[in-house]
């Protein structure tokens, strides 16, 4: 299924499948559908470190907005799905249920923050993840590829945003 802003299916709008990348410190490219025609507008998306190491803490910030209502915003959902050493692994959450991620948001030229809830408009939302990533140490070097992919979507499947990422990690760090 394709989706525009107001999410009508329509033929002629392509799916996203550009790496077309947005503001903030991530290697990051959306998915699922193009940009402009997401309903979560990204302002900012920050991963620390850059790319994600084994052995560290590995920190997600999205911060970004909804520049209207949308019906089933309270029973939106959350898949984080990602593949790295072979393995494949997915969290699907209703967002408003989440503690992890944490959902945080604080009022447009205000002051002071919420916790927890749905998206909502009016509002400046961030979603922060937060891993420690335990691997070894190993008798030999090792290095992956791994890949992740985000998507919020309301429960008749429009998308709020879809992003993904691509990395290698190594262990020990400098090894290879």
């Amino acid at each position: 299924m394709v989706v525009t802003p107001k999410q009508e299916i329509l033929e002629d709008i392509p799916s996203a499948t550009s790496l077309m990348g947005f503001s903030g410190h991530n290697h990051a490219y959306y998915t699922q559908v193009d940009a402009k025609y997401q309903l979560f507008r990204i302002r900012d998306f920050s991963v620390y470190p850059d790319p994600p190491r084994l052995n560290e803490h590995n920190f997600l910030l999205l911060e970004g907005l909804l520049e209207e209502e949308h019906p089933g915003l309270e029973d939106a959902t959350l898949i984080v799905a990602g593949g790295c050493f072979g393995g494949y692994g997915e969290l699907n959450i209703r967002i408003a249920d989440s503690s992890h991620p944490i959902m945080r948001r604080h009022p447009l030229g205000g002051h002071g923050y919420e916790y927890g809830g749905p998206l909502t408009t009016g509002f400046y939302n961030e979603i922060l993840y937060d891993q420690f990533w335990l691997y070894g140490p190993w008798p030999k070097p090792i290095k992956s590829n791994c890949s992740f992919e985000v998507t919020a979507r309301l429960p008749d499947e429009r998308v709020l945003f879809s992003f993904g990422m691509d990395f290698a990690v190594q262990w020990p760090p400098s090894s290879m």
